[in-house]
């Protein structure tokens, strides 16, 4: 008699369908997890502090320039002061193991923030720019193969629905 086995199947592959701005944002919350990682506070910082300044502007909330240039001020104050916290608490309490160990999974998040990346600046401009690093290849620093991304346009989606309109198939819209 056979035994059952109560582990499931080691998973292969796994396939996302997202939308652009979901896969823009899963790119940026790549990008922040690998310079987490390596202690590049920056870019966090300006997305925290400056995010309700921006929204603001966007949002014309404020009555005069005099109000918006304190505001952008303030916000700027508030990030060099975050950087600067950051960078002394990453130096002293970050614990750095050996690159192949500490940066396993933040060099597998880059994988899929580079792929993206990649993907999207060939879409978005198909002739290519040799002056732009998103046009590079991904360099690979992970231990698993490079992801694959796929994108689909809205043109490929209408011409599928076209193709089952011509077999006589139910089509959504």
């Amino acid at each position: 008699m056979d035994k059952k086995i109560d582990t499931p199947a080691e998973v292969e592959t796994v396939t996302v369908t997202m939308s652009r701005p979901v896969a823009e944002a899963v790119q940026a919350a790549c990008e922040m997890y690998l310079r987490l990682h390596m202690g590049q506070f920056n870019d966090l910082a300006e997305d925290l502090c400056m995010a309700k300044h921006y929204a603001d502007m966007d949002a014309k909330r404020f009555k005069n320039a005099e109000d918006e240039k304190e505001d952008f001020y303030r916000a700027l104050e508030n990030r060099n002061m975050m950087q600067d916290d950051m960078d002394r608490a990453y130096q002293m309490f970050a614990c750095h193991p050996l690159i192949e160990d500490g940066m396993r999974i933040p060099y597998r998040a880059e994988q899929v923030w580079l792929g993206i990346r990649h993907a999207l600046a060939w879409h978005d401009k198909p002739e290519g720019d040799w002056t732009n690093v998103s046009f590079d290849k991904p360099l690979n620093r992970s231990d698993q193969p490079q992801p694959t991304v796929k994108l689909t346009t809205t043109a490929d989606h209408e011409s599928k629905r076209d193709e089952k309109k011509a077999k006589g198939g139910r089509t959504k819209k």
